[in-house]
């Protein structure tokens, strides 16, 4: 605002101005950062003879996005509490049948993985602790950079909460910028272009920097290794993280009522979140945790022949309801996924573990929306 007023050549003034920021603005009257922004506005509203001024902060966003679904979905903002619906909108015929299949699925498997596996650290007892409870995220060396530690759940999980299609941002402001160009004329366009003084250049140089260091394809690393010895606790982050992304979609999900055990579970996985800093996953994906032994032995037995088909599989076990192959690869197709696999070793060289080695990179190149 003050580069218009202050501006050494004259500038074309905006008639209306629009401030957006993903920071949450205290809404507390008077006092808070909400009413003392738009007193600023007001402010520079009146001098530089703006018609109107406003500031659009994280819960006005919210707000929008929440009324304004298409636009979610175009630049795959989906909240975690829709998931469940986007995916069963792709069934059409049967949503709500597939709404009702995927939400007891999730609660069966929150149900199941709720406790801890003492028996794969060596330990036989009858007691049976929550995992959230009583769960230490453990530290770990990249292998890229191995004067670094890290947080195995942190690391996994802030890489995972990202849009699920970054490349739309540059796909969009292009067209934006096609579109703006092609409704002005020559004179217009060069009025334009020399509104923009020696700082703002540099501005948009650095914006157009950022936009352009993000990929094409990807947004960072999206597959994770997890190497380690036996009784190390491989298999408990894998089970955890799935809990988190279960917990996530249910909680979110206010269209149904959850059964009392999945309500209390809910609970004491969103308090050890809370305490532990990292909260819940805030990027809704499908929670698929597979134990490689048992999927050997799956596709051994001509069960299955595929992961895709192993999922289906699994949903259908777990709801008690119909859920093919052909269900699951639509869904998969309408939404992102968090899926771990469980056990490699366990799956002995001399059986088939080279036929599930190919059935996980198969798993790779099926389109999917940022299956990892």
């Amino acid at each position: 605002m003050e580069r218009y007023k202050t501006a050494k050549r004259k500038r074309r003034r905006p008639d209306y101005f629009l401030f957006i920021t993903n920071a949450h603005l205290s809404a507390q009257q008077d006092t808070g950062g909400k009413d003392r922004f738009v007193e600023r506005l007001n402010y520079w509203k009146g001098e530089l003879g703006i018609k109107e001024a406003d500031v659009w902060d994280r819960d006005k966003l919210n707000n929008l996005v929440d009324i304004t679904p298409k636009v979610a979905e175009r630049f795959g903002l989906l909240h975690s509490g829709n998931l469940i619906h986007h995916v069963a909108q792709a069934f059409l015929s049967h949503q709500q049948g597939v709404e009702t299949t995927l939400s007891v699925f999730l609660q069966e498997e929150l149900r199941i993985d709720q406790f801890v596996l003492l028996a794969q650290a060596g330990h036989a007892s009858d007691s049976r602790p929550p995992l959230a409870r009583v769960f230490v995220d453990l530290q770990a060396v990249p292998e890229s950079s191995p004067e670094q530690v890290v947080y195995v759940v942190q690391e996994v999980q802030q890489k995972a909460d990202r849009p699920l299609h970054p490349t739309l941002l540059r796909e969009e402001r292009q067209l934006s910028g096609e579109s703006w160009r092609a409704h002005m004329d020559e004179e217009e366009y060069e009025e334009a272009e020399s509104d923009l003084g020696e700082e703002d250049e540099e501005e948009q140089a650095r914006i157009a920097e950022i936009f352009d260091s993000i990929p094409e394809e990807k947004y960072g690393p999206s597959r994770f290794v997890i190497v380690g010895g036996p009784g190390q606790g491989k298999s408990t982050l894998g089970q955890f993280l799935a809990q988190r992304y279960r917990a996530a979609l249910l909680r979110a999900d206010t269209t149904r009522t959850l059964e009392f055990e999945t309500n209390r579970t809910l609970q004491v996985i969103e308090q050890a979140a809370a305490e532990s800093g990292t909260g819940l996953p805030t990027c809704p994906r499908w929670p698929f945790r597979i134990i490689l032994q048992e999927f050997a032995g799956a596709l051994a037995q001509g069960e299955v022949g595929s992961v895709l088909e192993y999922i289906a599989a699994q949903v259908h076990k777990r709801s008690k309801r119909s859920f093919t192959a052909q269900d699951a690869e639509l869904m998969l197709t309408n939404s992102a996924l968090f899926v771990v696999f469980d056990g490699l070793d366990e799956v002995p060289a001399v059986n088939n573990r080279m036929e599930v080695l190919d059935a996980v990179a198969a798993t790779r190149a099926h389109p999917v929306a940022s299956a990892d």
